[in-house]
């Protein structure tokens, strides 16, 4: 019972996440897409709204848009899946965290591709691409995770001598 009321509660919470994540494209959406940008700290912040129908850093550039876009898709529901599954097997829970925060950021960039063909990217930080909330959970997320591995490799160390 308690593994099952977990694993609700950590779905909720990733439900959460991806409702601020829409939410803020769906802000971005109606008040930058026929605006200029937005500067909010002098040049070095702004709000600008883009739409990505490709993948971090344009990565898949060269693949005819047609092909992109179902590889994008097939792609993105598999990686979802396998965060799903992940997020819920039994781990420590700051593993847990980590990888619902990952979870919330692949599901919310999933559901404008789906709904839009798309993304929707409105921060935008001086010298880097325009990126959203979604990026944000998956980068906070894997940095959660990798720092978490080092801090738990240390502490196993640590108490070995």
């Amino acid at each position: 019972m308690l593994k099952w009321l977990r694993s609700w509660c950590v779905l909720a919470c990733v439900g959460g996440l991806v409702g601020c994540d829409q939410v803020s494209k769906g802000m971005a959406a109606d008040h930058l897409a026929h605006a200029a940008p937005a500067k909010l700290y002098d040049s070095w912040l702004e709000l600008r709204y883009t739409e990505n129908r490709d993948m971090a850093f344009n990565a898949l550039r060269f693949i005819p848009d047609a092909l992109r876009e179902r590889l994008l898709l097939v792609g993105g529901a598999l990686a979802l899946g396998g965060l799903v599954l992940l997020m819920l097997r039994r781990k420590p829970p700051f593993e847990t965290v980590a990888v619902a925060v990952i979870s919330a950021g692949a599901a919310g960039n999933y559901w404008d591709r789906v709904a839009h063909g798309y993304v929707i990217d409105f921060v935008h930080v001086a010298r880097w691409p325009v990126f959203n909330l979604a990026d944000v959970y998956i980068t906070l997320g894997g940095l959660a995770l990798l720092l978490g591995h080092r801090h738990v490799s240390w502490l196993r160390r640590s108490r070995v001598t």
